[in-house]
């Protein structure tokens, strides 16, 4: 059943000049911005705003609406997307350069003058972050790991295998983490046995 198209009295305004009757003037723009809300939201088509339905409950709302094609309204979203962007980008600035006002332990450290290693020949690095704990104190402590890891030209594999190879031709194209849990498993059941299985 087609839709009628008639002015309900509630649609219309009396016009304070002449006291007639006319349809509430329509702002194109609200109502375009409302359809693009619509869309976004409840993710819809673009080709929503040419329903026949939609349309003609839109113009019983309005005659005045302007109805808008499919690739209106797509065009209205890609600005509304890139107008939302450029929202976000200009926050994340203002945000960034907030941020930047405070530096961190990092680049506090890197805007001191570098150590004339001729002149203090017997730096000890230990001792020198142990001096900068509370000045860097995430700094230090990572000096602190990674200053503690021994030196070596061992190969990895015989250092961490048990009387063998841990890969094999077969094994070669694992992952690290499997690697890590097939030596981690191997140890775990044949550890105390002293037993040894091939993968």
């Amino acid at each position: 059943m087609p839709m009628v198209k008639t002015v309900d009295i509630k649609q219309t305004l009396i016009d304070a000049k002449d006291g007639s009757l006319k349809s509430p003037k329509i702002d194109q723009e609200k109502f375009r911005e409302s359809l693009i809300f619509a869309i976004v939201k409840h993710d819809l088509p673009f080709s929503f705003v040419e329903y026949n339905w939609i349309r003609e409950v839109f113009e019983y709302l309005n005659a005045d609406i302007k109805n808008i094609t499919r690739n209106t309204a797509k065009m209205d979203v890609l600005k509304f997307y890139a107008n939302e962007a450029r929202k976000e980008f200009d926050n994340f600035e203002s945000e960034e350069y907030v941020t930047s006002a405070q530096k961190s332990q990092l680049e506090l450290y890197l805007d001191e003058p570098k150590i004339d290693r001729n002149t203090q020949p017997d730096l000890d690095i230990l001792q020198y972050w142990k001096a900068q704990q509370f000045r860097y104190p995430d700094l230090s402590k990572m000096a602190f790991d990674i200053l503690a890891i021994p030196i070596t030209t061992v190969a990895s594999e015989p250092a961490f295998s048990i009387r063998g190879r841990v890969l094999d031709q077969y094994c070669s194209s694992l992952k690290p983490e499997v690697v890590e849990a097939l030596i981690c498993t191997r140890d775990w059941i044949f550890g105390n046995e002293g037993g040894f299985k091939s993968f």
